[in-house]
């Protein structure tokens, strides 16, 4: 038998990370690696792994990307040597380079899976939507919650939620964590925090003000 959730909804002065992608609150994982570029710099030491003439910088990256000791590497850029790659254990002690740029790899879990559901895209209605928080609940499904209204700061800004089935789950409903402000018209409601407490109860804490 599925559990029927009830949030509890409680006004506190506190403020959550946002997520964000194309004004949209969604759910993701990354599995990939991304690089920090640092033009005309080189990294000396005993760090390289291997060099490769005339590799370029998709292939060297692509090298480095399946070699867990990879911290980086330096690709030639000008010069004879142009297009020479060597993937690099570290990134330490910097020196000017003149031929090249080098690169610091900034890596995710290997093991986390590529997946994006999008679970709440700006309208008519509220075209600004921000503070986005998630909490997994103990019978597989996902509450998230989020502060939307006309623009931020709005007087009909308020706190909006939502359980979903599953993470394809794209159609939920969602909802008024509390329909008026608990001060009156012209309060904005800000950054929801989800918390599921040792006795699986689901509360939600938020903020209300002219700002935040």
């Amino acid at each position: 038998m599925q559990s029927t959730w009830r949030i509890h909804t409680v006004i506190a002065c506190v403020s959550i990370w946002s997520v964000f992608v194309n004004s949209s609150f969604s759910l993701f994982n990354l599995s990939s690696s991304t690089y920090m570029e640092h033009p005309k710099t080189t990294y000396l030491g005993d760090n390289i792994i291997e060099c490769k003439d005339a590799e370029g910088y998709l292939l060297c990256k692509e090298r480095c990307n399946n070699d867990d000791s990879c911290a980086g590497f330096g690709l030639y850029v000008i010069g004879e040597k142009k297009n020479r790659c060597c993937t690099k254990f570290d990134n330490l002690n910097p020196q000017f380079w003149s031929q090249g740029v080098s690169y610091t790899k900034n890596s995710f879990p290997s093991s986390a899976p590529v997946s994006v559901s999008t679970i709440f895209r700006g309208n008519s209605s509220f075209p600004y939507n921000k503070g986005a928080m998630i909490e997994n609940l103990p019978d597989g499904r996902i509450a998230v919650a989020c502060q939307a209204g006309s623009r931020e700061g709005a007087s009909n800004q308020r706190i909006l939620y939502s359980i979903l089935e599953d993470e394809k789950d794209t159609k939920s409903v969602w909802e008024y964590a509390v329909e008026t402000s608990e001060y009156g018209k012209g309060t904005a409601q800000w950054e929801p925090i989800l918390f599921l407490d040792p006795k699986d109860t689901l509360w939600m804490f938020w903020s209300e003000g002219l700002s935040l």
